[in-house]
């Protein structure tokens, strides 16, 4: 028994180290808090959709368990550090709406524990406490309810997790009832998915007719665009365009990318790391951290490795062509939006701007007729328009004028 204990607390000890050394940084809660908080309000490795609370200390209203009933310590502990195992077997991501779900049948099973045994230490967990926890559920619940035969197939593998460590006194070796996936809950994107997993093979020519993500057409078109950007706007659409294409974004979800939103995770596997290296690819996973429309949150989006390189191109040539739009923005900001003109304009010296540099600085075209004596022209044209009137005219060469206007 002191072998099981002692497999026990070093499994806590590693979960809780892992803890320590990967979440707790921007995790609000620490490891001791009784409850931590997921969803919406949540942070770090539990901020998602909803609004939901771990509570470890106690199991409050539950179906089909009456009253309140608290929670031994070292059950609770066992809790945190299952969640977070599963945080980590499920590629380092967890929905709130799974965190609850484990919680809440490692709750029915420490009910069960008490009830059955009258003990409260994971490592008295048996085959017939699980049973009778699901049992319980059953009793409760309506009859054919999908989330029932769901929660049942999450109890067996929350099992599995626990059978590996290897700190129960018996094996446990409760088996579901139910199918574990709802299949009437599913979208239809989903069950298509399932679908081609439950293939004996996958052909590589298939496109599915509309449903193809992307035409061979429409691929070659990208392709050659690549050759037909000139501008700073058209390097970074096309580059915007390659990213929608890798990942599957939304274009909003793209848009709203941060400069350091790529980061990456080291591949834990010596096995699989040389694997990865023999085949030319990055020995680290590589995620993207954007924010999910509808409500979804902050989401992680893992990269395929064979995309890593052009992804990482990507990030880099978007944030060297945008360079001077954010200098521009940070200069804006810190004098407060007092004007737009850009900083060369504002460094310069007296109240009035010649047309040149307002040309320089400030217009863009993409016509060359006429050269720079078109362009002086197309941008007085467009200030008069707008009421922005030369305030002095000074012959130059060759007949040429010159104007100075006013700094609004």
């Amino acid at each position: 028994m002191k072998k099981h204990f002692a497999q026990f607390y070093a499994f806590i000890t590693e979960q809780q180290s892992w803890f320590e050394q990967h979440l707790a940084a921007d995790f609000e809660q620490s490891w001791d808090d009784p409850v931590w908080v997921c969803g919406s309000n949540g942070s770090g490795w539990l901020r998602g959709n909803g609004k939901n609370k771990l509570r470890f200390d106690e199991i409050g209203r539950t179906k089909g368990i009456e009253g309140r009933h608290a929670v031994a310590e070292d059950y609770a502990r066992f809790m945190k550090a299952l969640l977070v195992l599963v945080y980590r077997r499920r590629n380092r991501s967890i929905s709130p709406a799974v965190a609850v779900a484990t919680l809440m049948i490692l709750k029915r099973w420490y009910h069960s524990l008490f009830e059955v045994t009258g003990q409260t230490h994971p490592v008295y967990l048996t085959t017939g406490v699980i049973q009778r926890s699901m049992d319980n559920l059953s009793a409760a619940s309506s009859l054919g309810d999908p989330n029932t035969a769901n929660y049942k197939g999450r109890c067996v593998s929350l099992q599995k997790l626990v059978n590996h460590q290897s700190f129960t006194l018996v094996t446990l070796q409760y088996v579901s009832d139910g199918q574990y996936t709802n299949q009437t809950n599913l979208t239809r994107k989903a069950r298509e998915t399932m679908a081609l997993k439950q293939q004996a093979k996958l052909s590589d020519t298939t496109t599915d007719g509309e449903d193809a993500l992307i035409t061979i057409r429409g691929f070659l078109n990208i392709v050659a665009l690549i050759q037909r950007v000139e501008s700073d706007a058209e390097k970074i659409a096309l580059n915007c365009l390659l990213l929608l294409v890798i990942t599957g974004f939304r274009s909003i979800e793209a848009f709203n990318l941060r400069q350091d939103a790529l980061f990456k995770r080291q591949i834990d596997d010596p096995a699989l790391c040389k694997r990865f290296q023999d085949k030319g690819l990055p020995d680290y996973f590589l995620g993207i951290r954007y924010v999910g429309v509808k409500g979804a949150g902050e989401r992680t989006h893992w990269v395929e490795p064979l995309a890593v390189p052009l992804v990482e191109s990507i990030f880099s040539t978007v944030k060297m062509l945008t360079a001077p739009i954010r200098s521009h923005l940070t200069y804006l900001r810190a004098k407060s939006f007092a004007d737009y003109l850009p900083q060369a304009i504002s460094n310069m010296p007296g109240e009035q701007v010649e047309l040149d540099d307002v040309v320089k600085y400030i217009t863009q075209t993409t016509s060359s007729f006429r050269g720079r004596a078109g362009q002086r022209d197309k941008t007085s044209k467009a200030l008069s328009k707008r009421g922005v009137l030369p305030a002095q005219e000074i012959p130059g060469p060759k007949k040429q004028q010159s104007y100075l206007l006013f700094q609004d």
